[in-house]
């Protein structure tokens, strides 16, 4: 069976000693896919940060399956995605777009579904966590299914939401995926023992 292969970038300015090519490229082969990642730096290419939209766009057409954004286009790219997660909107900065048939959108829970789909593995989470903020917080119709599904860690503060989600780990890699809610001050961390928790069971602890 062809391994699944993937072809993303990373919009900024001054990009160029970015370790995320490597990083990126070389988790995906432990995680049995393709990744192709290319580093789209404005600087070099003589643009300001108003042309993200041309970018995106181009980045679309030429087969590109997602981005990240980083400085200093994290907020003027908004206007320029075909849809908006909730909580990126209240922020008004996206860290990562996302290609659905020719959409472009930022959401964790889609590029969470979209790794998955392509072969990739997250690691799983006991079912008592779920019942643990369930029992903490309110939660709209199905967001918390939506959460244990795809193993998607939660916390709240007076600021916002903060959503994050692990790969398993291979070898003593793993990578985090995070979607952060305007104004939340924290970095998931009382979600760590949890994490470990989890990568102990599956056999592959990280400290």
């Amino acid at each position: 069976m062809p391994q699944a292969s993937f072809l993303v970038g990373l919009i900024g300015s001054g990009i160029g000693p970015s370790l995320s090519p490597a990083l990126h490229e070389r988790e995906a082969g432990r995680q049995g896919l393709r990744c192709h990642y290319r580093l789209i730096d404005i600087d070099r290419l003589g643009v300001g940060p108003e042309a993200v939209g041309d970018l995106v766009r181009a980045a679309r057409d030429l087969g590109f399956d997602g981005l990240n954004i980083t400085h200093p286009c994290k907020q003027l790219v908004i206007g320029h995605l075909d849809a908006l997660a909730p909580q990126a909107e209240a922020l008004g900065a996206v860290n990562t777009v996302v290609f659905e048939d020719g959409r472009a959108v930022e959401d964790v829970v889609a590029v969470a579904r979209r790794f998955r789909a392509a072969g990739g593995r997250l690691l799983r989470v006991p079912a008592n966590y779920y019942d643990d903020l369930a029992a903490r917080y309110e939660f709209t119709d199905g967001e918390l299914g939506t959460y244990r599904e795809l193993g998607i860690l939660y916390d709240r503060d007076a600021g916002g939401a903060f959503r994050h989600c692990y790969t398993e780990t291979v070898g003593r890699v793993f990578f985090e995926l995070v979607q952060r809610d305007a104004g939340h001050r924290g970095y998931g961390v009382q979600n760590a023992p949890v994490r470990l928790a989890a990568q102990h069971a599956a056999g592959r602890p990280v400290r």
